[in-house]
């Protein structure tokens, strides 16, 4: 299993690559940090000073001069964060770092073109270079079928051993975790499935409930499963209140990508879910 960063290191928020460097620590992984530079985002950029004896201070920069200073930026910058935190973990973490000039979704693609399981570590809030919108992060996620962590800035990395996963008891099928097999194995997880229900039909899907939890033990490796109905009008406000009240470590939100109208959630419900929570949420779609 790899961990791989999308870096935000020019966020003005605090960095979730630390965060992301105690997960692969905790994983027992190999980590990549990636930083793509989208030539479409810088053009037209003008320096201020002299950068080398090729540049003209005022004047307009070409596109590999563009690209150049960004690239030997982030390089520094990542540099010296990388530096800093892994004499900190003091752990032997093999640490790769490639910083090149492409897409966020080439280089999650490139990144994703063997066979080896990995978990992408994205920053929840957008950081004005790679990501510019919540939007954007959500839509890249979905589009590229990876397992990803969005982590809130400034999130302080736990054991990510008690995990909310919200199901429908009456329709979910546990095979959909199948793909989280090789994350649950390295962390042996407490696994909290919850529900949501008007009062017509809490009994019936306090009985469900038991049945899933039988099935789910079968596949799934974890030290503990609990299952639970929770009353409530709406799905996603009942799950983030639930969620922020309890603490736990993580939310697994296991979503089908093919059909969206078989969703827990509408698209304005994830959002909303995804925005209310003050947790790291995995986003797993089959």
């Amino acid at each position: 299993m790899k961990t791989i960063i999308i870096s935000d290191i020019k966020s003005k928020k605090d960095s979730i690559i630390k965060f992301g460097l105690h997960l692969a620590k905790h994983l027992e992984t190999e980590v990549d940090v990636l930083h793509p530079i989208d030539s479409r985002v810088h053009q037209g950029e003008y320096s201020a000073v002299s950068d080398s004896q090729s540049v003209t201070p005022g004047n307009t920069l070409s596109h590999g001069e563009i690209i150049f200073r960004e690239k030997e930026s982030v390089k520094k910058d990542l540099d010296k964060l990388l530096s800093g935190e892994a004499s900190r973990l003091n752990y032997p973490l093999k640490i790769n770092v490639a910083v090149e000039e492409e897409s966020i979704d080439d280089a999650i693609k490139n990144s994703s073109n063997d066979s080896e399981d990995k978990i992408f570590v994205i920053s929840a809030e957008p950081d004005g270079n790679i990501f510019h919108s919540k939007n954007e992060i959500r839509s890249t996620v979905k589009n590229n079928n990876a397992i990803c962590l969005l982590v809130p800035p400034g999130t302080s990395f736990s054991s990510l051993h008690k995990i909310l996963i919200p199901v429908d008891f009456h329709t979910s099928h546990v095979n959909t975790f199948t793909g989280l097999h090789p994350f649950f194995k390295k962390i042996n997880p407490y696994l909290i499935a919850v529900d949501v229900s008007e009062n017509s039909d809490y009994a019936e899907k306090e009985l469900k409930s038991q049945t899933w939890m039988e099935l789910v033990k079968e596949i799934i490796p974890a030290s503990k499963i609990s299952a639970s109905t929770l009353e409530g009008k709406n799905y996603a406000d009942s799950i983030a209140s639930y969620c922020n009240r309890n603490s736990p470590d993580l939310l697994l939100l296991s979503l089908q990508k093919q059909n969206p109208v078989k969703q827990l959630f509408s698209k304005n419900d994830l959002d909303k879910l995804a925005d209310k929570v003050n947790v790291p949420v995995l986003i797993h779609y089959y």
